[in-house]
């Protein structure tokens, strides 16, 4: 009897000892995945910002557009001339770009601003690069990145506000009423995230 004991308590033993290492061996192999991801997206984000900061102005027929409203921003117009929305995008565009008021640095400005607007989201650093990697590789971050500029930093102000609401409700206060004055659009999406909390037919009702 005893040795059946000494057995069982051999064999729990053993078994407990090969589940620490597959265990052991688990995470090592989540945490090599997770360093290689957060390097690849690292790169993809290198990569994407360097081509969209280096390009023309004039790529995309909107921001030609964006460039002509910026020159006009520049020459001294007023808010009521060029819109509120239009005002705020270019004002903080030029400030991206230290007040040099260059529509040459539009596209590096742009960029600089997208990083910043993802890189105050609550959230790890390899969670962030991660988003912005998947948002540069898909067709509406292509979207963005030639042609809707001013939704762009809309949107991502919007994310931030989405983030930021469950942990700081004036930071993401804040966020969102600046997403709204960069592009009215962004109430809209506001709207339905509010609705899509009372269900389907709440959304339903207030996409109608």
């Amino acid at each position: 009897f005893g040795n059946v004991i000494v057995g069982i308590a051999m064999a729990w033993l053993t078994v407990a000892f090969w589940l620490r290492l597959v265990a052991e061996g688990r995470l090592q192999i989540e945490a090599r995945v997770g360093w290689a991801t957060d390097r690849a997206a690292l790169v993809v984000v290198a990569v994407v910002a360097y081509l969209v900061a280096t390009r023309s102005p004039g790529f995309g027929v909107d921001t030609a557009a964006y460039a002509s409203v910026f020159m006009s921003y520049c020459s001294g117009q007023s808010p009521a001339d060029l819109g509120i929305d239009f005002y705020l995008s270019s004002a903080a565009l030029n400030l991206a770009m230290f007040g040099a008021c260059d529509v040459r640095a539009l596209p590096a400005a742009w960029v600089l601003l997208m990083v910043a607007g993802v890189m105050i989201l609550p959230s790890s650093l390899g969670e962030r690069l991660r988003f912005m990697a998947l948002l540069a590789v898909s067709l509406v971050g292509f979207e963005l990145m030639t042609n809707a500029l001013r939704q762009g930093l809309s949107a991502v102000l919007l994310v931030g506000a989405i983030a930021w609401w469950p942990r700081s409700r004036l930071v993401g206060l804040i966020l969102a009423v600046a997403a709204i004055a960069m592009h009215a659009s962004s109430g809209l999406i506001l709207v339905a995230a509010v609705a899509a909390r009372f269900g389907w037919a709440g959304f339903v009702l207030a996409a109608v």
